[in-house]
Formats: structure tokens, C-alpha cells, sequence
């Protein structure tokens, strides 16, 4: 019998935003500093409020999910 695993993310119904992996960053050498600041901030509020609401006792990134043109500063 064929088995699959099946992953979702519910960030969008259950914290009102879009999940880190589900955006694209194509254009972050085009950003200020402070406009990627302001986004790896956001990163990072997503995966804490991830963890809060379903009381995780970790927070568990996927590395390497996402790729820059040149290491985020």
C-alpha cells in the first residue's frame, strides 16, 4: 500500500500571515537593509508564534529552504 506524508502549514488561518516557505524573496539584494531587517524579523515572529500557539517546546527551521543571491546580512 503506497504511504505518502502529507505537510501543511495553517499559519495563514491560524496567525493571519503567510508562511516564511510559501513567499519568495527574489528580490532581497533589491531591498534596503532595513526592508530585510523588517522581514527576517517577521521570519522569526512567525516560527514563535507557530510554536506558542500549538505549545511546541521547539522551534524546528527546515535550512536551506531559502535562497538569497548573497548571505542575508
Amino acid at each position: 500500500m503506497p504511504t505518502f506524508e502529507l505537510v501543511f502549514f495553517l499559519t495563514m488561518e491560524a496567525l493571519g500571515k503567510v508562511h516564511p516557505s510559501h513567499r519568495s524573496y527574489g528580490q532581497w539584494d533589491q531591498m534596503s537593509e532595513t526592508e530585510r531587517r523588517l522581514h527576517r524579523q517577521d521570519m522569526a515572529q512567525i516560527f514563535v508564534d507557530t510554536a506558542e500557539r500549538y505549545e511546541h517546546d521547539a522551534i524546528f527551521v527546515h535550512p536551506g529552504r531559502w535562497t538569497w543571491s548573497r548571505p542575508p546580512s
